[in-house]
């Protein structure tokens, strides 16, 4: 499957819940403290966490030269597209949590 993604990382990193866990984070939350600092237009992968994992790599290790953001970590939010629509992930203390649902609710 084909998606396309956005990442958003917290402005100042001066919240209360930077680098924090999902379960700190969740009731903390505030997105107009991020600032969207990437978007791809395409990147393959077999569903939404290997695309993540595949994200998680290419931001730390390899990241695009127009990339100016900090290395991804805990705290960062990234938005898939596919033919679907779209999902949010927080990426949490261990692995990635799918937000989706949680920012609906704030809504």
């Amino acid at each position: 499957m084909n998606y396309a993604y956005l990442i958003y990382q917290i402005k100042d990193m001066k919240t209360d819940y930077a680098f924090m866990g999902w379960n700190f984070a969740k009731d903390r939350i505030n997105l107009m403290d991020y600032d969207g600092v990437y978007y791809g237009r395409s990147i393959d992968g077999e569903n939404s966490i290997a695309v993540l994992e595949k994200l998680f790599e290419r931001f730390n290790i390899n990241h695009p030269d127009d990339f100016k953001g900090h290395s991804m970590s805990v705290s960062d939010i990234v938005v898939l597209f596919d033919d679907n629509g779209c999902k949010w992930y927080y990426c949490d203390s261990f692995g990635w949590r799918d937000i989706t649902a949680d920012l609906r609710e704030r809504r």
